[in-house]
């Protein structure tokens, strides 16, 4: 894709899960971030890995599984590969912030016959 049209396409993902729980759920459950943790290791421009980064973080925020906690670890660890020093930094600082996600403790979702009620616990101490 062009330059712009990945601009595009990052800020309008940015902006459908920046305030909405269900879309983060939907983009998790999609695999999304396992998605964009490959294309952060081969893309060159340093403002689209910065807004790839963001959308990691993001939807990080909301689940990360133990296969993507992984594959950030192994970016982070791998340093002959495309990913540069200054890209993994900011991979770390996007882990960092979604440590510090907080979010509803539960929240309800009602679209249609499948809706539910999504439980999070949470240790206050």
């Amino acid at each position: 894709s062009s330059e712009d049209l990945k601009h595009y396409g990052l800020d309008v993902f940015q902006q459908l899960v920046k305030d909405s729980i269900t879309n983060r759920a939907s983009c998790f459950q999609a695999g999304m971030l396992s998605f964009l943790l490959d294309w952060f290791t081969v893309e060159n421009d340093d403002a689209v890995i910065l807004k790839l980064a963001e959308l990691i973080q993001s939807i990080g925020g909301y689940s990360i599984s133990g296969k993507d906690i992984r594959k950030i670890f192994a970016i982070l660890h791998d340093e002959k590969g495309g990913c540069r020093q200054q890209h993994r930094f900011l991979l770390l600082s996007s882990i960092k912030c979604m440590l510090k996600e907080k979010g509803p403790t539960a929240f309800f979702e009602f679209s249609g016959s499948n809706s539910v009620r999504h439980a999070f616990i949470c240790d206050t101490h």
